[in-house]
């Protein structure tokens, strides 16, 4: 998954994305790409939607992408701890926090590596209907 998401060379052979091998075109490429790993690193000291602003930030998004960060806190019920810190959240919240960062801007391709995980059954039911919406004009691996 890390040489999908253009963050590892592959030691043989080589991805293409419409055509191009996916290391020749860098930030192209991987401003396409909403990654989520399994055990995704947050910073435990911000709040939730200070996290997201952030990655915005991050991904050179514009800055009336706010009206977006809120609409994603809702699509994954965290729009009740918008200023709880991340060290403050629950194993699930973090897991739904991480779906928000991965498609924050819109990308193309969504790499999900479990994404349900730690998630309750009613949770996970959520997640798996947003995933399959949004999934309609994107490739989701």
């Amino acid at each position: 998954m890390n040489i999908l998401a253009g963050l590892l060379k592959p030691s043989g052979g080589e991805v293409l994305y419409c055509g191009e091998a996916i290391g020749k075109s860098g930030l192209a490429y991987r401003s396409k790409v909403g990654y989520m790993p399994q055990y995704p690193a947050m910073y435990p000291n911000f709040a939730v939607k200070e996290f997201l602003l952030y990655i915005a930030e991050l991904k050179k998004l514009p800055p009336e992408r706010e009206g977006d960060i809120d609409y994603l806190l809702e699509r994954v019920e965290l729009s009740e701890v918008p200023d709880r810190k991340i060290s403050a959240l629950s194993g699930g919240m973090k897991q739904r926090l991480a779906l928000a960062q991965t498609v924050l801007g819109d990308p193309k391709i969504l790499i999900l590596d479990e994404p349900t995980a730690g998630l309750d059954p009613k949770q996970r039911i959520s997640v798996r209907n947003y995933i399959s919406r949004i999934a309609l004009n994107k490739i989701v691996i």
